[in-house]
């Protein structure tokens, strides 16, 4: 878990009630932006990584950590209904004009209050 800090470093930072609410709140404003990306347009999961981390030097290994992080989102937003995968060879991520997934982290955030 480095992206969250959990274990930096050779060494373990325990996540207090703040941290938990920051990371949260990291992945709210994420979705926000997944969202704002797919309301003009689908895009596969290539091109939503890419256009989202577009600031960034994506070669080999950065790329497949952005990769995954775009995947676990989109993932998640498939399942509270937000999107859905659509297409043939490839596949495409449409969003459903929704966003459920603001009730989801509502209550997340309900639990470290």
């Amino acid at each position: 878990m480095p992206a969250h800090r959990a274990f930096y470093r050779g060494k373990f930072n325990p996540i207090g009630l703040h941290r938990a609410r920051e990371i949260i709140e990291h992945h709210q404003e994420r979705f926000h932006q997944l969202i704002d990306l797919l309301r003009s347009e689908p895009l596969d999961l290539e091109g939503i990584t890419r256009k989202h981390f577009s600031g960034h030097h994506l070669e080999a290994r950065n790329y497949y950590l952005a990769f995954s992080e775009i995947v676990s989102h989109i993932e998640l937003l498939q399942e509270v209904g937000d999107v859905e995968m659509v297409g043939g060879e490839k596949y495409l991520v449409c969003w459903n004009g929704t966003e459920h997934f603001a009730r989801f982290i509502d209550g997340l955030l309900a639990k470290v209050t």
